[in-house]
């Protein structure tokens, strides 16, 4: 168990620190200035301000789309390089932002994982970012999508520049889902409200 959550925020750090990309906009329905996004293959849905752009990582077909996004972001490009196929394999399935604010959604297998596995994650997530140099903020246990999910504020300094952002983890499906909200965004709130897993 220890070792899936290690690799699982290994994962994650990397993908935390994206956003401010100019993507193609998301598809789905409308609801009330929101368009809906699912990711049939990995289950879960969510809603975005519909004036977001967003990337389906989840399919092969939008690897240009990510290699776009990352060409035009320089904290995605320092991460991941010019191509896309590190941030797809870093379990990257769906990103979306405006020029203020991003989330993040990465999904990896996590198999015989339950709620109750979260509460490890608070120690290990404060090494790996102790290593990066970031910090964690104090954790907060929350429930989304039906499930216990860990709630994490962290700060992560690079190249200069301290990027704030919350993350939150939930086990589901046999996935780990990690939603890394970047940036600010009154929006937020309705986001991780309307995310569901299947």
């Amino acid at each position: 168990m220890r070792r899936t959550i290690i690799g699982l925020l290994a994962l994650v750090v990397f993908v935390g620190c994206g956003g401010g990309a100019s993507y193609k906009p998301v598809q789905g329905a409308t609801n009330h200035g929101y368009t809906t996004f699912t990711s049939k293959p990995y289950h879960f849905s969510l809603e975005i301000p519909a004036n977001w752009s967003s990337v389906d990582a989840s399919t092969l077909g939008d690897a240009q789309a990510m290699r776009d996004a990352i060409a035009q972001n320089p904290g995605m490009k320092k991460l991941f390089g010019s191509d896309p196929a590190k941030a797809i394999a870093s379990g990257t399935k769906f990103l979306a932002g405006d020029l203020n604010a991003t989330i993040n959604i990465v999904v990896n297998g996590a198999p015989g994982t339950s709620d109750s596995d979260v509460t490890q994650l608070p120690d290990v997530m404060r090494q790996q970012y102790a290593t990066l140099g970031g910090t964690v903020g104090t954790p907060r246990y929350v429930t989304i999508a039906g499930h216990k999910a860990l709630s994490v504020p962290v700060d992560l300094t690079l190249s200069g520049l301290t990027k704030h952002m919350v993350q939150d983890v939930l086990f589901a499906n046999g996935y780990s889902y990690v939603l890394t909200l970047s940036g600010t965004s009154p929006q937020f709130a309705h986001i991780v409200s309307t995310f569901t897993v299947s």
